[in-house]
């Protein structure tokens, strides 16, 4: 199964991505730990898929860490930045920072490593559109979306050339 996905990626076998993986830990953790399955986000899915790509030059991933102590020990152990952000409150809302700084780092990667040229977003949030719409239309990378089935913005499927939801994901590397 994984060599089907593999060559929609690589039209010759000896081209290797550079690959730039951000994730937005709770849009993908609330969700899959809302099932009632018991189960959690787990990093090593998105580590793989990024590793059978090629090689990872960048990995973010974003939460309240202060929260998520023992998540974001686990993180750790993958060599990925955590990106710690903060909730935003008044009386009215409760507005996290995560979309805002993660496009940031999105577009400031876009422009200042060249050489990227596949992002994985780990995020069903239509916040992330146009970002999306420049790694894809003004620069011509490549782009995969992974979120949550039920959580997934539909409109993120016209501008990705892959979408996964994470259970799928898990699918296709379980033994």
């Amino acid at each position: 199964m994984m060599s089907k996905y593999k060559s929609k990626f690589r039209p010759e076998e000896t081209e290797i991505y550079k690959v730039a993986n951000f994730t937005d830990y709770l849009n993908i953790e609330i969700p899959i730990s809302k099932l009632g399955t018991g189960k959690h986000f787990n990093y090593v899915y998105i580590n793989r898929l990024a590793r059978s790509l090629g090689e990872t030059i960048i990995s973010k991933i974003y939460g309240p860490w202060n929260y998520y102590k023992m998540a974001a020990e686990h993180l750790k152990s993958f060599n990925v930045e955590l990106v710690n952000t903060y909730f935003y409150s008044d009386l009215k809302h409760r507005k996290d920072i995560t979309d805002t700084q993660m496009t940031t780092d999105i577009l400031d990667t876009l422009y200042n490593n060249p050489d990227i040229n596949l992002y994985i977003i780990v995020s069903g949030d239509l916040d992330f559109k146009p970002a999306l719409m420049k790694i894809k239309n003004e620069q011509e990378k490549k782009v995969i979306i992974i979120s949550d089935k039920f959580s997934l913005n539909h409109r993120l499927k016209k501008i990705a050339d892959k979408v996964l939801s994470y259970q799928d994901l898990v699918k296709m590397f379980e033994l």
